[in-house]
């Protein structure tokens, strides 16, 4: 964890001290890239599982009932729902290749699209990049490996909704391609109507954080009645993890602080530049409003959080870019009050008593 710790301090000094040159957001692009792609089997939830090749098998078989390799056929395949996916897993099962080249599949993959994202967006490269790993979006990755491949797709997507109308049909394209990867990708084609929301005015901010402020509390009780509501029995199993009252409250003020602390640049940005892009206003300000749900990412209205919370490190990449902006005081201190947040909070994902080799080869 210390290692870990000390990088969000390092993302932290990118942005304080202003190191938004172009080479070095090239340099930051390819160290995590490499940290992710090659971490060791310890590091996060889903490594020591996609290097297990009875999951590729699974996977690759997209759980056709299978048990015995040697009477396996191709026509055994079951549905096709996440195509990208799973023709990837065939490509690595039915050649024989190592394992490892799915991480590193996965994570060309992510900070290829989100690297296509921020030059969309016109942020700095650096920036974003020290953002995303502040925020805790690459700790996220080394426990839902597809998902956060499949939400910077969605984050490129997210990017053609600046555009004029002829230009939309490519934001559903792309997710599509998301949730070919991570089927819950699609649920997020309601953000294209986020665009024809006007500014919200003040009673709607003071509205929206009585409701943020709301969110982490009856979260829990709100999952736990779906799932015995409806018998999902996959939902029940997420809720069931905030059973002890003591994790229940960890999680709860975690998700207070990073409401308190990413209102702040909202409330700082709309009062600075109120006649600028709404779009970016709204669009963070629902970021926010998912923030509130994740009070755990591992849980299905996590994983669902997760695809649009991305943004925003494209939102806060813009505010610390502004060349107008300097910063004051209180910016610096409630930077560094994330910095030292997050760097506490994102990077707990080595396994206990496990060796930990920080890269694997």
């Amino acid at each position: 964890m210390v290692f870990y710790a000390l990088f969000t301090w390092l993302m932290g000094a990118v942005v304080l001290f202003r190191w938004k040159g172009r080479w070095m957001g090239f340099f930051l692009l390819f160290l995590l890239f490499f940290l992710t792609a090659f971490r060791g089997e310890y590091i996060g939830n889903d490594t020591k599982t996609y290097l297990d090749s009875h999951y590729i098998f699974i996977h690759a078989t997209h759980y056709a009932n299978i048990t015995n390799l040697e009477k396996f056929e191709m026509t055994d395949l079951g549905g096709q729902v996440e195509l990208l996916s799973n023709l990837f897993y065939k490509i690595i099962f039915f050649n024989g290749l190592n394992e490892r080249f799915i991480l590193v599949f996965f994570a060309f993959i992510a900070f290829y699209f989100f690297y296509r994202a921020i030059n969309a967006f016109k942020v700095n490269l650096a920036y974003g990049l020290a953002i995303y790993v502040i925020l805790g979006f690459m700790s996220y990755s080394f426990n839902i490996n597809r998902q956060m491949c499949a939400a910077s797709v969605l984050l490129y997507a997210y990017s053609f909704l600046q555009y004029e109308n002829k230009r939309k049909c490519l934001f559903f394209l792309f997710v599509i391609i998301a949730s070919l990867i991570h089927s819950f990708s699609i649920l997020f084609v309601f953000i294209y109507f986020v665009k024809f929301i006007p500014l919200l005015n003040k009673k709607w901010d003071v509205l929206l954080f009585l409701i943020c402020l709301c969110l982490p509390v009856v979260k829990v009780n709100i999952v736990n009645q779906i799932s015995t509501l409806l018998d999902i029995g996959h939902l029940s199993n997420y809720s069931l993890a905030y059973g002890e009252t003591g994790l229940v409250v960890n999680k709860v003020i975690s998700s207070y602080i990073r409401i308190l602390l990413l209102y702040y640049f909202y409330y700082k940005w709309k009062k600075l530049y109120v006649n600028d892009n709404c779009f970016f206003a709204n669009f963070y300000l629902l970021t926010i409003l998912f923030s509130a749900l994740l009070t755990n990412y591992d849980g299905i209205v996590g994983r669902i959080a997760l695809d649009i919370t991305v943004f925003e490190c494209i939102f806060l990449s813009s505010y610390f870019l502004r060349k107008t902006l300097k910063y004051n005081s209180m910016d610096m201190l409630v930077l560094l009050l994330m910095i030292v947040f997050f760097s506490y909070t994102n990077f707990r994902m080595i396994e206990p008593g496990a060796p930990q080799f920080y890269l694997s080869f």
